[in-house]
């Protein structure tokens, strides 16, 4: 078992004779053997007990074991107590999860280590598929435990089944203590491991390492459909928003699960994307904690919930400016130099044009397009009628003069100040 998991870190690359490895140990076996075996091999090691608190003495008989392992084998022990608050709220075991990895980072910044191990096994890896295949998981769910999660928590023993570490264990006298709490089937995870992981080896012996088996493929498949979402052409990016083209996504013949696929990311679930998806509302939307998830006609935005993309800078002379990602080019030109083309557009003006203001859109904006004589439109009005998507939208420059819009740059000049023979001055503004 030691040269299996010797190899496994070294083609996964999951950690270096150099890092310093936070190893949580609870004082079950599993833990125990994990500080057994990267001790044995070599590693630099710290371990973190949480004691909490929840089977009396046993707790405390816990919280001894890992204290005197560490002490033994000259490692920098922690401990700390879950507060009491914590456990009166509803889910414990997530309530406990939480806590417990928000102190392992919190120990990792004061001490400088490098990667927080846990000792999730084979074992639990199907306890997790079962759950998540219960709740109605996608495939990320399915895919099970990651062994390399951000590059920093890492799981080195999933390829071991718990047959694997009891074996290890008493062979190389690994003290650990058993969890009682483990033998009840209060929590549906317990049930899972107590009542039908047993059925499934009594029906065939080869069940466990064939669902692994099933969990691998799983995982190699999320990898590959993350690789093409990522270069998918669905998918652009303004700022902070994340915009997909419901054209494009209507072309495939799954685009629900498309949309929940990208989505799922920022934290929606099915529900949430159908709902949206299926919508014949224009603008419908769904909002979790972070993240808010809109449709409009052509496209369907995922942004930060607050995110604004607001801007406001002064243009004081001719030059090239640098406007919400997009390069404009402000050039005062005589009449007979008119020649116009897609990216160019020519203003009018009567008296000197500089300073302008160009700004993101407001609520409230108004002007009039060219050809709109004496009449005014609100710049709402104005995209609806250009059937502009989200990412358009989000592009648009509103430049002004002494508070008067002159041109939704690159759409559309505002009459008032288009080219007239009695104009003073002529500005070509070019836009790339």
């Amino acid at each position: 078992m030691i040269n299996k998991l010797h190899d496994i870190i070294v083609h996964k690359n999951l950690c270096t004779k150099e890092d310093v490895i936070l190893i949580g140990a609870s004082g079950g076996v599993d833990s125990m053997v994990l500080c057994h075996i990267l001790l044995s091999l070599g590693y630099k090691i710290a371990v973190a007990h949480v004691n909490y608190k929840m089977r009396s003495q046993e707790s405390d008989l816990d919280e001894a074991l890992v204290r005197k392992f560490a002490s033994d084998n000259h490692i920098t022990f922690h401990t700390t107590l879950m507060p009491e608050e914590l456990k009166h709220k509803k889910n414990f075991q997530n309530q406990a999860r939480i806590f417990r990895y928000a102190w392992f980072e919190e120990l990792c910044e004061k001490n400088a280590y490098s990667k927080i191990a846990t000792a999730h096994h084979l074992n639990d890896e199907i306890e997790s598929f079962f759950l998540h295949l219960f709740r109605a998981s996608g495939i990320s769910g399915l895919a099970g435990i990651n062994e390399n999660l951000y590059a920093k928590i890492i799981r080195p023993l999933l390829s071991f089944s718990k047959e694997d570490i009891y074996k290890y264990a008493t062979k190389h006298d690994v003290p650990y203590r058993e969890d009682s709490s483990n033998k009840e089937s209060k929590y549906l995870r317990n049930k899972i491991r107590n009542k039908l992981v047993p059925l499934l080896q009594d029906m065939d012996e080869g069940a466990i390492r064939n669902i692994s088996k099933s969990i691998q493929y799983l995982k190699e498949t999320d990898t590959f459909l993350n690789t093409l979402a990522n270069e998918s052409q669905l998918i652009s990016k303004s700022g902070e928003s994340t915009i997909l083209n419901v054209e494009s996504l209507g072309n495939y013949e799954n685009p629900a699960f498309i949309l929940f696929y990208y989505a799922k990311p920022y934290g929606f679930n099915r529900e949430q994307t159908d709902a949206v998806w299926y919508s014949t509302e224009n603008g419908a939307k769904c909002l979790n904690k972070k993240y808010q998830l809109s449709k409009d006609r052509a496209s369907i935005t995922i942004k930060p919930i607050g995110c604004t993309t607001g801007f406001e800078m002064c243009i004081p002379d001719e030059g090239t400016y640098l406007v919400n990602n997009q390069s404009l080019t402000f050039t005062l030109i005589d009449r007979s130099e008119i020649v116009f083309d897609k990216h160019t557009e020519y203003l009018g003006f009567q008296t000197h044009p500089f300073p302008l203001t160009v700004r993101s859109r407001k609520q409230g904006d108004t002007f009039s397009p060219l050809g709109m004589k004496g009449l005014k439109k609100s710049l709402k009005k104005f995209m609806i009628d250009e059937k502009m998507d989200a990412m358009q939208k989000e592009n648009i420059v509103v430049i002004e003069h002494n508070g008067e819009i002159c041109y939704i740059a690159p759409y559309r000049i505002s009459e008032s100040f288009k080219v007239i023979g009695e104009n003073a001055f002529i500005l070509k503004i070019e836009t790339n």
